[in-house]
């Protein structure tokens, strides 16, 4: 008896094969030896982004050339801001990466946004949780911590256009400005007041904007933000009912 984890690499060169390994096959092993009538997954994930750092002293380098990827977008600029975008986003699944062949030849140097994010971005698990924890239990203190992350959207959307331009950054403005305007009305949804006749058509146009893919990555959390959306709309219309 054993297990296997298996790697596809049309899209990886060495020097992103660790980000492509690493840390996942971490959740592969403790799935294979883990009772699996309890899957304890926001454990799995407290241990997995604790044991990441520590497969650096091995020598692995997915977090070390994530910060090589994201200087050379930024042609050697902090990098503090797509280091936080970077935990909201993920790369396509399911073979939609490179489309047509476009952006990727078979001499392409593979040091692009994309490139260095994870498959389970960290950022947007952290804020599913949360928002679980919150829909079961809607306490304003939760409701604090969320409208947090709407904040952090929109400072980061700032931050990017602080950095001296490039065509490599260009690119992801509209990725950022587009959850900077979703996150604003996100905030604006939380508190329930003064929305307009047309908010939900507006927030609904916001959403497939911010949710639509971008150089070859998803916004993470869409599911979570979602069914934040459902809960708080569902609650304004009981409270107009009353």
């Amino acid at each position: 008896m054993g297990g296997e984890a298996t790697m596809w690499s049309e899209l990886v060169t060495p020097f992103t094969i660790d980000s492509r390994i690493w840390p996942r096959t971490l959740a592969i092993g403790e799935r294979l030896w883990s009772n699996p009538a309890k899957p304890e997954i926001r454990q799995m994930y407290q241990r997995l982004w604790a044991q990441s750092y520590h497969l650096e002293e091995l020598g692995i380098s997915h977090l070390k050339n994530r910060g090589v990827i994201l200087r050379n977008i930024a042609e050697n600029q902090e990098i503090s801001a797509l280091q936080a975008l970077c935990k909201w986003y993920e790369p396509l699944k399911g073979y939609r990466r490179n489309k047509g062949g476009t952006e990727y030849q078979t001499y392409s140097p593979f040091m692009l946004f994309a490139d260095a994010c994870s498959a389970d971005a960290e950022a947007a698990l952290k804020f599913r949780f949360l928002v679980d924890d919150y829909l079961s239990r809607p306490t304003p203190a939760l409701k604090r911590k969320i409208t947090v992350c709407f904040t952090r959207w929109q400072k980061l959307d700032k931050a990017l256009q602080q950095l001296r331009s490039n065509p490599k950054l260009v690119q992801l403005y509209p990725m950022s400005r587009s959850l900077a305007v979703l996150a604003k009305d996100l905030q604006m949804l939380a508190t329930g007041t003064s929305l307009g006749a047309d908010f939900d058509k507006r927030l609904h146009k916001e959403m497939q904007m911010a949710f639509k893919p971008y150089n070859d990555v998803r916004f993470a959390p869409e599911k979570a933000v979602r069914m934040l959306i459902d809960f708080w709309l569902n609650s304004l219309k009981k409270t107009a009912k009353k």
